[in-house]
């Protein structure tokens, strides 16, 4: 009778045996996996960051350019209007 639960368990450890290596199979290939999506993940953050540098330049750039062409036209107002009152007022 001791030899029937010894041999009942042969074919369990089997079948736990084949679950494991099943699994270490599997965690392989999900670590290879994480390990490619992780520099797929680098290279675009990478790429973003370039991007949003070029952005933030751009931006900066008609900014300057925008600000110059309103300061120059606040300037061109300035001087249109004293022209228009020194003109009134007959200073010229």
């Amino acid at each position: 009778m001791s030899d029937a639960p010894a041999n009942d368990l042969q074919p369990r450890v089997a079948v736990l045996e084949e679950i494991a290596a099943s699994t270490r199979q599997t965690l392989a290939e999900i670590r290879n996996d994480m390990r490619e999506m992780r520099a797929e993940i680098r290279t675009e953050m990478r790429d973003m960051r370039t991007d949003l540098k070029t952005d933030i330049r751009d931006m900066r750039q008609r900014q300057e350019r925008d600000f110059r062409l309103l300061f120059g036209a606040i300037i061109l107002v300035a001087i249109g209007l004293a022209g228009l009152i020194a003109r009134t007022q007959h200073w010229i």
